[in-house]
């Protein structure tokens, strides 16, 4: 009978372990509070860990590297937000300008909420290629490249389709505005 000997633990290894089992925490930890796909919840844990390097913290802490990735993660979600209001008061000053004459009430008037639901219904009359394209635009800052990749289209079919999205959305923010 024959025993085997244990492998023997080098400091790279385990420092390789240790790296490994920090990583695995931190996706746990994206995914539970993004729900994203997993390109975006490793773009999460880069992000928290180039973070908490910059600021001369080690990512082994992991109550900083936990506050951290909380951080990025809600940076992102006001980023994204600021960028679906842009285009949404885009949409909005775009149809007012092309049709002056129309009756619109201005920003400050409309509702946020009232707002949101509208370009809720507008994009949910939206097509699914149309929909999935505009908001992987907008919302994930994807280019057109990685858009058609993501959707199985050629990079001009994604343009159009992003571009087909935005000019249905300003008609029918528009519609929703002037009523």
């Amino acid at each position: 009978m024959s025993l085997s000997m244990p492998t023997p633990r080098t400091p790279a290894r385990d420092q390789d372990d240790a790296w490994r089992e920090l990583s695995a925490r931190l996706h746990r930890l994206a995914r539970a509070i993004s729900g994203r796909r997993a390109g975006a919840c490793d773009d999460l844990v880069q992000e928290t860990i180039a973070r908490c390097l910059r600021a001369g913290r080690s990512p082994f802490e992991f109550a900083y590297a936990r506050t951290t990735l909380l951080r990025v993660h809600l940076d992102n979600e006001r980023s994204t937000r600021r960028r679906l209001a842009r285009t949404l008061r885009w949409a909005l000053a775009s149809r007012a300008t092309r049709d002056p004459d129309a009756e619109h009430e201005s920003e400050g008037d409309l509702d946020r909420s009232e707002t949101l639901h509208a370009a809720r219904r507008a994009l949910d009359r939206l097509s699914p290629m149309q929909r999935s394209a505009y908001l992987l635009r907008v919302i994930e800052g994807m280019s057109y490249a990685e858009i058609a990749a993501a959707l199985g289209t050629t990079e001009s079919a994604a343009g159009s389709s992003v571009h087909a999205a935005r000019r249905r959305l300003m008609e029918s923010l528009g519609k929703e505005a002037s009523t």
